[in-house]
């Protein structure tokens, strides 16, 4: 005798659907909407980076959590659980503060990984 569905639709179809079928969550679930509703930037509810590059030579990152490396041609900092990594050439951290890395020289990628 087969297994009966708990809570089927009309169609037969169960309405709670199990774990391996359900749509993934998105980040940030409560606090994204909050932010929706009040016209606030995301980056500041949901604590995300924020990377505002300027042509090849300047680059600012806001939101990060430390710094991973640091060397003249590549620079890699923690952000939220990413890893964002800066590669090119005479890198150059020239200001930091606890929120904000202002980052010069001729940079030829901006990565990002979890």
């Amino acid at each position: 005798m087969p297994k009966k569905e708990r809570n089927p639709d009309r169609s037969g179809r169960n309405r709670n659907p199990s774990p391996d079928n359900a749509m993934p969550r998105q980040p940030g679930g409560i606090k994204l909407k909050i932010a929706e509703a009040l016209d606030v930037s995301k980056d500041i509810v949901l604590n995300l980076p924020r990377i505002v590059l300027i042509g090849t030579s300047e680059l600012t990152i806001e939101n990060y959590e430390g710094i991973l490396e640091y060397n003249e041609n590549q620079i890699c900092v923690g952000a939220n659980g990413m890893r964002i990594c800066i590669t090119g050439k005479k890198l150059e951290i020239r200001t930091i503060t606890a929120e904000m890395l202002f980052i010069t020289g001729y940079i030829q990628n901006v990565g990002m990984s979890l």
